[in-house]
């Protein structure tokens, strides 16, 4: 049990009009296998339950940035920052893979635009705008936050997400994404990687599945 989350920001939008200078495009991962050992002490008639995380990706991998290569880069890719970040997609994605029938599968994909943003275990946050200030709180400042969790041992995973627009950034997106695991997706003209080994195909049968739930809840603070 585990998880593989991806994450893409978007200069919006690469390659189409002017993009805002110096700002690439991040990419970003959590995955994680999560095993549990269960000891019993027949003495004391007792047993104990530990958890442990394995990482799959590093804060070194996560802060690679434009100018520094990585495994698989060609030399012409690492000042480009539309090519950086979609090999580095791909990277992460070697990093995240999972073994399976009938192909592997790397990530869901959570996907911001117009964002920049800092990672945590187990969430992330940041604004669309640039320079920012945050101490006076976040009136008239864009604002976004993902978090996700899960019981150990129960249920699944529940993300949650926060999106303030501004009056500078009105209409902000942000996603959660099944991409396929191989080629074009969200529009874009560059190799993908996610979650979706096959094609889906509009017909109803598509969304019954047995082995996948999917609640949504909406709050909206002024609209």
């Amino acid at each position: 049990m585990g998880l593989r989350l991806g994450f893409e920001a978007w200069n919006f939008c690469n390659e189409v009009g002017e993009e805002a200078p110096g700002m690439g495009s991040p990419r970003a991962a959590d995955c994680f296998d999560l095993s549990t050992k269960v000891t019993k002490y027949r003495k004391h008639k007792i047993s104990t339950q530990s958890s442990s995380l394995e990482h799959k990706v590093s804060e070194a991998v996560n802060k690679l940035g434009v100018g520094t290569s990585f495994p698989g880069l060609k030399p012409i890719d690492v000042n480009n920052t539309d090519l950086y970040a979609a090999e580095k997609e791909k990277y992460l994605g070697s990093l995240c893979e999972v073994e399976d029938t009938p192909s592997p599968w790397q990530f869901w994909m959570v996907m911001l635009k117009n964002g920049n943003y800092d990672t945590t275990s187990g969430s992330f946050r940041g604004t669309y705008d640039l320079g920012a200030d945050f101490s006076g709180g976040l009136d008239g400042i864009s604002f976004y936050e993902v978090a996700w969790e899960k019981k150990v041992g129960a249920g699944g995973w529940a993300f949650r997400h926060k999106l303030k627009t501004s009056k500078k950034y009105p209409w902000l997106m942000l996603y959660l994404r099944a991409d396929a695991t191989q080629g074009f997706s969200g529009g874009y003209h560059y190799d993908t990687r996610g979650m979706l080994k096959t094609v889906l195909k509009c017909e109803p049968a598509m969304f019954t599945n047995p082995d996948f739930k999917l609640g949504v809840t909406l709050k909206m603070g002024q609209g």
